[in-house]
């Protein structure tokens, strides 16, 4: 499928192809990839994060869809 054949994806296509506006917002947002984190989320599995503090093997998490804090314990590199 070429990039912008909007007939090979078909119905999808409109989609799955952005405007080139949109897709150059998208590519130059801004991203920390030192304080932004991926965590366990009920409702999607995982959701985006900031890292607060950490300390002791614990760290502080506020989660940017609802804007709650939640603490996890770091095991094996991971969080939990």
């Amino acid at each position: 499928m070429a990039l912008y054949d909007p007939e090979a994806a078909g119905n999808a296509a409109q989609y799955l192809r952005l405007d080139p506006v949109a897709l150059m917002e998208v590519r130059s947002a801004p991203f920390d990839g030192k304080t932004s984190v991926w965590i366990p989320y009920s409702e999607t599995g995982y959701t985006q994060g900031t890292l607060i503090s950490e300390s002791e093997g614990k760290k502080v998490v506020k989660r940017d869809v609802d804007g709650k804090e939640k603490e996890f314990k770091e095991a094996e590199g991971r969080l939990d």
